[in-house]
């Protein structure tokens, strides 16, 4: 089922979540690259010993999109890591559903230029979560320079582009833990060559952090949900569901850092919650489960 397959980017908000939380905990004491190298470094090994039990060839079927998820995702990777060493967890997090609305956009003019009818419906939930994703966390925008700004439209343009890569991808039935490995690798290339060119020596002391390897474990769990999701599920539906990784961000705000939601968080998430139900069933009506998007 096509858009049954999307709740397992429920599954992996809450990964995501979790890593944040580990990540802005260690994050105070390295550099973003230090993290970048180190987190996927380990990702790497336990893929590719995934890979090896499970006897999955390292051929790349489909090169081409392969490349284009690890460019556009180590782009996005490499930016939620520094958000998230220079900004509060939930606030860093936030930027990344922007990609939401990239995705729906990029589907609105595909399909307008194709000439096929785009159901307007599914447009509102994803503006309704955006809308809350901004007023339930309330970033204080004026501290945030333009450089900033235009950092993160870039990330949720490549992260909407990466997922849109995965979406091409689970079309032609490619392993999710092989598209999942090669993201893994070219992330730690990209770190690694950072932390040479500025000279760090932080990689050993990273790589011993307890910190860093639960991280690396949600991490693990992230890329391998996500992965699955935009290959099998319905794009969307997604595009929904990525905003439902709010309430988890905040319940664990909770129980980590003792912050408990405020009235007008718990507005936020009820809302988010209701325009992710309600896209379910308004993607379920409009596209059958074994064409999807």
């Amino acid at each position: 089922m096509k858009n049954a397959n999307s709740f397992w980017l429920i599954v992996a908000a809450f990964f995501f979540s979790c890593m944040t939380i580990t990540l802005r905990y260690c994050g105070q004491g390295y550099f973003f690259y230090d993290l970048m190298f180190a987190r996927y470094l380990l990702t790497s090994l336990i893929l590719l010993v995934l890979l090896k039990l499970k006897n999955i060839s390292f051929r790349m079927e489909h090169p081409m999109l392969i490349g284009g998820r690890c460019a556009f995702g180590v782009l996005s990777a490499a930016i939620n890591t520094y958000l998230v060493t220079q900004l509060p967890a939930a606030v860093a997090q936030c930027f990344n559903y922007t990609s939401a609305f990239w995705i729906v956009l990029i589907f609105f003019l595909t399909f307008t230029i194709k000439k096929i009818k785009f159901p307007l419906i599914v447009i509102a939930p994803v503006v309704v979560g955006f809308s809350r994703i901004l007023v339930t966390l309330n970033p204080r925008m004026e501290v945030i320079s333009n450089s900033m700004l235009f950092v993160c439209t870039i990330y949720g343009v490549c992260a909407a582009q990466s997922s849109l890569f995965l979406t091409r991808l689970g079309k032609f039935n490619e392993s999710a833990i092989r598209v999942a490995f090669y993201f893994s690798v070219s992330s730690t290339i990209f770190g690694g060559v950072l932390s040479l060119v500025y000279g760090s020596d932080n990689q050993l002391r990273v790589l011993l952090d307890p910190m860093v390897w639960l991280s690396v474990v949600f991490l693990f769990l992230y890329l391998l949900s996500k992965t699955y999701s935009w290959e099998h599920g319905n794009a969307l539906l997604n595009s929904v569901f990525m905003f439902l990784g709010l309430p988890f961000v905040l319940i664990l705000g909770f129980l980590c850092l003792d912050e408990f939601p405020k009235t007008h968080q718990l507005v936020g998430i009820a809302l988010i919650l209701t325009s992710a139900v309600f896209s379910y069933f308004a993607v379920g009506k409009h596209f059958k489960s074994s064409k999807g998007v």
